[in-house]
């Protein structure tokens, strides 16, 4: 009896495991890393830190991934949301880098100050795209500086809420 329990719930994950994301869960997390490869190729000269050089490799690694989930599905969906977290983690890091470096320049404001630095910074960049090079570059600029943690959050709570929503299903079936 344990032993057919033992089976039915090893059968039942593995079986979780290969049900693919809904469609469109994978194509959006395939478009949002696309948007970030768009960026990075266009605005690849402009990193000046190797932590902004090692993010592009990290995003061109799942773009590549995500279009392997949308091809094959199953196991490559959790590296697809695995390359999602290392991205996120990545930026946090980056993030922190450049808070310090601003900070390190004049640690007498404090860190509120230089995080607030950072982010006229980044609207200052954008103000300054959006002039030379029109709003199309200034956006895909800001997405790569800003929002593309943002979206692959979001990728990930979208997966979450998809495999959450499967588990339910399979549950109710068996």
């Amino acid at each position: 009896m344990q032993e057919e329990t033992a089976t039915k719930f090893m059968s039942a994950s593995a079986d979780k495991l290969g049900v693919p994301r809904p469609l469109w869960v994978r194509l959006f997390a395939l478009v949002s890393w696309a948007l970030f490869v768009a960026a990075m190729f266009l605005f690849r000269s402009d990193h000046i830190f190797l932590i902004s050089q090692i993010i592009d490799v990290i995003g061109v690694l799942g773009f590549a991934v995500a279009i392997l989930s949308l091809i094959l599905s199953g196991r490559w969906d959790y590296a697809s949301v695995a390359a999602s977290f290392i991205l996120v983690a990545t930026y946090l890091l980056r993030w922190a880098f450049l808070t310090d470096y601003i900070y390190a320049g004049s640690p007498e404001l404090g860190l509120n100050a230089a995080i607030e630095r950072l982010i006229h910074l980044w609207i200052a960049e954008f103000s300054a795209k959006v002039a030379n090079a029109g709003l199309m570059q200034a956006l895909l600029s800001l997405y790569w500086n800003v929002a593309m943690a943002f979206v692959q959050l979001l990728v990930i709570l979208i997966w979450g809420w998809s495999l959450r929503r499967i588990n339910r299903t399979s549950h109710g079936k068996a």
